[in-house]
Formats: structure tokens, C-alpha cells, sequence
């Protein structure tokens, strides 16, 4: 099991690890990289992400409210995770390919492109303007 303490603060924290459960309250990074921690279903209250936030393969049920990212938010293959959390930030782009349980997004502000390809649960908004998206939208 892996143990991390509260109030970590660190520039680049990079975790592909699959027997990680939690992550501690208030944690403080520049980028995080989670690719693959099967054992991480949800993330902790407070996190700041000063960059890019990769979540591939993880199997969250949802993020906390109010997240923000200030770079990309890479979210592809998180097939456990049902919905976005009002207000949630990304300062670039988003990344959402294969989440294929997503069935809506609403209250996103997304600062470039929100990629969807293989997320089945959306395909009821292909053709149409997703509201608080800059960029494109790619399917």
C-alpha cells in the first residue's frame, strides 16, 4: 500500500501505480500522473493541479467538485467515471476518449478542445455546441 502524506506539496508527482487507494487532502502539484491506478476511485477535496492532470486508465467514479486544471486534463479510459463535477476548470484541453460511461457535460469551462472519441454514453450531443467549450470539439 502506498502512503502519502497530507498537505504534499511537489512539482511533477508521477504515481502509475495500481495498489494506490488515496490520495491525501489539500495535495498541491505542478503536474500529476496517475496512468493506470486501478485501485484509485475517487480524488482528494482541495487538490490543485498548476498544469496537467493525467488520469488514464483509472477507475474514478468522478473527480472532486470544483477542479481545476490549469493545463490538460487527460481522462481517457476512465470507464468508471459517470459525470464531471460542476465546475469544473480546464485551462487547455480535455481529454475523454473511451469514458463510456459519461452520458452528459454540463458546467465545464474548457479553455481548447474536449476530445470524445469512443465515449458512447455522449453520442446524443455529436453535431451540437457543448456549452463553456472554447476549442473544438472532437469526436
Amino acid at each position: 500500500m502506498v502512503e502519502l502524506l497530507e498537505g504534499l506539496e511537489v512539482e511533477v508527482l508521477d504515481l502509475g501505480c495500481t495498489s494506490l487507494t488515496h490520495l491525501p487532502d489539500g495535495l498541491k502539484v505542478e503536474d500529476l500522473f496517475l496512468g493506470m491506478c486501478e485501485s484509485l476511485t475517487h480524488l482528494p477535496d482541495g487538490l490543485e493541479v498548476e498544469q496537467d492532470l493525467w488520469l488514464g486508465g483509472c477507475m474514478l467514479t468522478h473527480l472532486p467538485d470544483g477542479l481545476k486544471v490549469g493545463e490538460d486534463l487527460f481522462l481517457e479510459g476512465s470507464e468508471s467515471l459517470t459525470h464531471l463535477p460542476d465546475g469544473l476548470e480546464v485551462g487547455r484541453d480535455l481529454y475523454l476518449g473511451d469514458c463510456t460511461s459519461l452520458t452528459h457535460l454540463d458546467g465545464l469551462k474548457v479553455g481548447g478542445d474536449i476530445y470524445l472519441r469512443g465515449c458512447t454514453g455522449l453520442q446524443h450531443l455529436k453535431g451540437k455546441k457543448i456549452n463553456g467549450v472554447k476549442g473544438k470539439v472532437i469526436w
